[in-house]
């Protein structure tokens, strides 16, 4: 059962983020939708979301759902604190359209059936009494042939078949007060008793428990172990770009573009795979992916470019006036000095018109400082060229500085634009962020840049700006080698040298996870990718607040997989969603998850 109501299953279901608005869109269309109604059937009520392949039958004993011919039941029993609970009330179903509810005394258990799935919440009306120091706890009673077992997270219920393969999944456990608050929330199990624990000090009533779901998996439709689909991901609007630099194995690679449906997001197969024309095996074309509008962009750092090895390319792809089909570049885009193990596509960013480059092998003052160039849509449209508008460096480079290891751009044509390069190799590997503001007269090569941007508490061996991200006047760096991302904000003077606004860092117990090592800001909102985490990898999910980005380990929502290593190798947010690719599924085959918002 999928959906934006409280925990929530789904067929293989995999991890989950907060989907408040998404589920009030599935809820809505599946008001005006046959297909979504909930029936009166003798003795029950029933409802089918055939998209998803569940049927649900509710009685007054609880609920039946049914998928690939198997079934879990579940019951409400009890609610109150810790162990000291209290039976609810007997409740018969009430229906309304594609709404079913259980209203028991002090506590309402309801179901929205919609194309983003079954939605299932729990809305507390009232504390039950006093705490005594222990949880709010719903005792909620299991039944069918699955069995179960709680995740390394707590916050999700795998359900297996008797071969012991994951069928479906009750997960992503969140909680809110009446004020919109996160409340701590975790799952356990005893026997066949699930308990929903929710620490609810400070609260105010009423609380929603709020489901976490995954909307989609999406894979290539030929996909073979060694592929590493999802080593990147990017968002923009309705489309989602995927890579997959070790392609069959053969180390080419490409490129899978998927387009959001009608109904939103589901599970899928690609909508077009892109490809180089000039492809040579080891090229790792699609190591790195970006696109804006109906342009994509991806590098191949390992390309050969005539007899320089490793110089690497960036291949630009416009979508054709029918939509996305399997397709080779429109334009190839070269280093106009590019030498052999530049790296030149190690990282792309696109807005807009403009397109940024990261070489972070390229030598010039000193031996492998880093590059980023930047190129300009010309007004008849991308065409091949090796003709940079411009090709930034740093005034303080020094040996290895790795400047264009990561890139990130924001802005538009009429504000201009503001590019940020990550360089996790300056100063011993402690790293930083560059800051270029775009001049008024556009453009220029140059080595002066607005601002370096470093970690206040930066050591050796922690490469802050390995990842970046800018949305608006916010940059955030991750640091994985010291388990940290970096907020930094621009002044209301414009950006200069600083060290952080804020700092994020794993949550305890998270170690050598490589937090950071991934992330992606949009507005509000940061993921951070910890594809190394030694029992489970997960995407964190943080949400700037009222007062602004602080220094915390406090997690909004933790996102996780059943593919084990490589979840969260990449990220991305934008167009509503989270997006995280998992490198390590099925033997290094890889698959990418959407989750909602």
């Amino acid at each position: 059962m999928r959906g934006g109501g409280e925990p929530t299953f789904d067929p293989v279901y995999k991890c989950s983020a907060p989907l408040l608005t998404q589920a009030r869109v599935s809820a809505a269309i599946g008001k005006d939708s046959p297909a979504y109604l909930v029936r009166s059937s003798p003795d029950k009520f029933v409802a089918s979301n055939l998209r998803q392949n569940l049927h649900a039958d509710f009685s007054a004993s609880g609920v039946a759902i049914r998928h690939d011919g198997l079934w879990i039941g579940i019951s409400l029993r009890a609610y109150g604190y810790g162990d000291g609970l209290e039976p609810v009330s007997a409740a018969t179903p009430e229906v309304r359209g594609n709404q079913e509810n259980y209203r028991h005394r002090g506590l309402s258990e309801w179901y929205l059936n919609g194309p983003a799935g079954l939605e299932q919440g729990f809305t507390v009306d009232r504390s039950p009494g006093a705490s005594m120091g222990h949880a709010l706890t719903i005792a909620l009673t299991l039944s069918g042939d699955l069995s179960a077992s709680v995740d390394g997270s707590k916050h999700s219920l795998i359900l297996s078949d008797a071969t012991g393969h994951s069928q479906l999944r009750y997960g992503g456990l969140a909680a809110y007060d009446a004020d919109g608050k996160e409340l701590p929330a975790w799952l356990e199990l005893q026997g066949k008793k699930l308990l929903l624990r929710v620490n609810d000090t400070g609260a105010r009533y009423p609380l929603v428990i709020d489901p976490l779901i995954e909307l989609a998996q999406l894979s290539a439709a030929k996909g073979q172990p060694g592929d590493e689909f999802g080593l990147s991901i990017a968002v923009c609007g309705r489309t989602i770009v995927v890579g997959a630099s070790e392609l069959n194995s053969s180390t080419i690679g490409a490129a899978y573009v998927f387009v959001e449906g009608v109904f939103g997001w589901a599970n899928m197969t690609q909508t077009a795979k892109l490809t180089a024309s000039d492809g040579k095996p080891g090229a790792v074309f699609g190591s790195s992916v970006a696109c804006s509008a109906h342009t994509v962009v991806v590098g191949a750092p390992h390309q050969p470019v005539g007899v320089n090895q490793s110089q690497g390319e960036a291949y630009v792809f416009v979508e054709p006036p029918d939509g996305w089909g399997d397709t080779t570049e429109t334009a190839r885009l070269t280093s106009p000095d590019g030498a052999a193990n530049d790296d030149f596509g190690y990282s792309v960013t696109m807005t807009g018109r403009m397109i940024a480059v990261g070489a972070p092998q390229a030598s010039g003052q000193v031996g492998w400082q880093g590059k980023a160039y930047i190129f300009e849509r010309p007004k008849g449209g991308w065409k091949s060229t090796s003709n940079a508008t411009a090709v930034l460096t740093a005034s303080n480079a020094q040996f290895d500085n790795g400047l264009g290891v990561s890139v990130s751009v924001s802005g538009n044509v009429l504000s201009g634009y503001t590019l940020a390069v990550g360089a996790a190799g300056i100063n011993s590997v402690t790293g930083a962020v560059y800051v270029f503001v775009e001049p008024a007269g556009g453009w220029k090569t140059t080595s002066d840049f607005n601002a370096a941007l470093t970690a206040s508490d930066g050591q050796g061996g922690s490469a802050l700006g390995y990842s970046v991200s800018i949305s608006g006047n916010t940059i955030a760096a991750g640091a994985y080698g010291a388990n940290a991302a970096y907020i930094f904000v621009e002044p209301p003077s414009g950006w200069a040298n600083a060290t952080e606004t804020a700092r994020l860092t794993a949550p305890p117990g998270v170690v050598g996870s490589y937090f950071g090592y991934s992330l992606s800001l949009r507005g509000g909102k940061l993921a951070v990718g910890s594809a190394n985490d030694p029992s489970e990898s997960s995407v964190f999910v943080f949400v700037k607040p009222a007062g602004g980005w602080k220094t915390t380990s406090k997690y909004n929502t933790r996102l996780t997989s059943a593919d084990g290593y490589g979840f969260g190798f990449s990220v991305a947010v934008g167009g509503g969603v989270v997006a995280a690719g998992s490198i390590g599924a099925n033997n290094l085959q890889g698959t990418a998850y959407v989750f909602g918002k």
